[in-house]
């Protein structure tokens, strides 16, 4: 067995221990002068496009410790349902996508931790939030601020940092709207109006227009 096998065992054995799931190996990033840390893709057996980051971290003593970035992926569909909820009561009908700003979690968020239970101020968790309306899911109107005021203060309440850009697009384009066409270049598409709503560590909420980016 080489060193980079061992590396990989030792890395797959503390994931086995922290999810109870098997995981495969693929691409092994050693340590070096940009990097402090040895990183492993791996992804959940049989779930080759779930593919996530461990770290692994070695101390003065040779100890090493480790992190990942699978909860990003266990989380996912909750976080978002959590979300459409919220944008539904404030905003109304929308399309909402997510994504998660790091590519590793603090070690204690793991499969069993809920969405109310992710926030801590002193760690970084934070979302990335795109929803997308059309004129006429909006009544015919562009976003008031009350709307948005509200949905900022929802979000806040439930301790959910995150960054909110909030698309105004046509009927065609909200037509073919699903994940796929969305990782693949979605804010190439012409929208009518945007805001944003940033919701940060100290559950303080901006909203801006378009034109104040």
């Amino acid at each position: 067995m080489t060193i980079n096998d061992a590396i990989k065992d030792e890395m797959l054995e503390y994931a086995k221990k922290k999810y109870g799931e098997i995981f495969q190996a693929d691409t092994l990033i050693k340590s070096n002068w940009a990097y402090a840390y040895d990183a492993l893709y791996v992804y959940p057996d049989g779930k080759p496009d779930d593919k996530f980051e461990i770290h692994q971290y070695i101390d003065e003593t040779n100890m090493g410790s480790y992190a990942d970035g699978y909860f990003g992926k266990l989380i996912k569909n909750d976080y978002e349902s959590v979300v459409a909820d919220l944008v539904k009561e404030s905003v109304g009908e929308a399309e909402v996508f997510i994504s998660f700003d790091q590519v590793i979690f603090a070690q204690r968020l793991n499969g069993d931790i809920k969405v109310s239970e992710i926030y801590r101020f002193e760690e970084n968790f934070s979302s990335q939030i795109d929803i997308f309306v059309t004129s006429d899911q909006l009544g015919g109107t562009q976003f008031i601020e009350a709307q948005l005021k509200d949905l900022g203060v929802k979000m806040a309440d439930k301790k959910l940092v995150s960054h909110l850009d909030l698309y105004v697009i046509s009927d065609e384009e909200y037509r073919f709207l699903d994940e796929e066409t969305f990782k693949n270049g979605l804010k190439n598409l012409e929208f009518f109006d945007r805001r944003t709503i940033q919701v940060d560590y100290s559950l303080n909420i901006v909203i801006r227009k378009v034109g104040d980016f």
